[in-house]
């Protein structure tokens, strides 16, 4: 399973890598934003409850991070703490390419998608991006990064039917605060650092009403 992991978390983090604006970060300040975002999620995912065979739940953080930075970038923060995961005692170094595609691949790109859809479908209003694309987006990215890790662990034979009951029943307590954080993170950097967030134009959100 290791090596089927492998094989695809290679060709997305390399695709992250070539797609990401590293001009963006040519600044000290900018770059400075970018590496506290990555020790943030690191933080956060120590609050985690470990249910046996490598199968955790924890909070992400990244739903936040993908708005700030776009999905490019998002990967490579994500890849960050994922190789920091196991140097912080968090996951075993052969997991990492199964944390970095449950953990942060499925939720990136679910984060994303909600994004793009609320733009393209919905009206620009700050509530909505706030409330969809933060709020709800995260609820729903821990969800599927759930249902990814376990269905990597499953596959691989290394879940037992009680460890997916208790994941099951853990899920919701981890669901809201998960949402709640990367809402009021994002509240807070749109209402005081908009430069910060990639995704949020003034122009659309506030002055194109």
């Amino acid at each position: 399973m290791s090596l089927v992991t492998l094989t695809l978390a290679i060709p997305v983090l390399a695709a992250a890598l070539l797609r990401s604006p590293w001009r963006a970060l040519a600044h000290d300040s900018a770059q400075h934003v970018f590496f506290g975002a990555c020790v943030a999620m690191l933080m956060l995912w120590t609050m985690q409850v470990d249910f046996g065979s490598g199968l955790t739940l924890h909070l992400l953080g990244i739903t936040t991070v993908t708005l700030m930075f776009g999905w490019p970038l998002a990967l490579v923060a994500g890849a960050i703490v994922t190789l920091g995961s196991p140097l912080a005692g968090l996951a075993a170094w052969d997991q990492t390419a199964a944390v970095f595609l449950s953990q942060c691949a499925v939720p990136v790109a679910i984060s994303w998608q909600i994004y793009r859809l609320s733009l393209r479908r919905l009206p620009h209003n700050f509530f909505i991006y706030i409330f969809i694309c933060a709020f709800l987006g995260a609820a729903l990215a821990i969800g599927a990064a759930t249902f990814a890790q376990f269905l990597l662990w499953r596959l691989d034979g290394g879940v037992s039917g009680p460890e997916t009951a208790a994941l099951i029943r853990f899920l919701p307590l981890y669901a809201y605060p998960e949402a709640f954080i990367n809402g009021f993170v994002m509240t807070g950097l749109v209402v005081a650092r908009p430069h910060w967030v990639a995704s949020f134009d003034d122009s659309i959100y506030l002055h194109g009403k």
